[in-house]
């Protein structure tokens, strides 16, 4: 659950029917499209999901979709009027269809990971010449 947030969920929405179906689809938009509820703007978004060990059997896509999972949609520019439209027709709209390339085509990089295995590598270095 690390790795799923209630911004990245946005994925979800450009995921093959295989893996989401059109029904899911539906209901992730149903929840996007819901009105904001009573929330200030001071709220923070959470950047990954907090559930108990004991939710998580029963965890649904929809359950983690929030009104800051829209963005997802704005960090990437992506044009959200698709979600108008049934998620039957998403593969017919040009804006999805493009956007779902460039989603396809993201390189995801760690970067935090590749910097702290090259500051330990320079550190060794530094300790020893003799790799024995």
């Amino acid at each position: 659950m690390w790795y799923v947030g209630e911004e990245l969920i946005g994925l979800s929405f450009f995921a093959d029917d295989g893996d989401v179906s059109i029904a899911t689809k539906r209901q992730l938009t149903a929840e996007l499209l819901k009105p904001a509820s009573t929330t200030t703007s001071t709220d923070v978004s959470l950047k990954r999901a907090q559930l108990l060990q004991k939710d998580i059997q029963s965890c649904q896509l929809t359950d983690l979709v929030t009104a800051n999972t829209r963005n997802f949609f704005e960090y990437f520019e992506i044009p959200q009027d698709f979600l108008n439209n049934d998620p039957v027709k998403w593969n017919e709209d040009e804006d999805f269809i493009r956007s779902k390339n460039f989603l396809l085509n993201l390189t995801v990089v760690n970067d935090l990971a590749e910097r702290g295995v090259a500051l330990i590598e320079q550190y060794n270095s530094i300790l020893t010449k003799d790799e024995d």
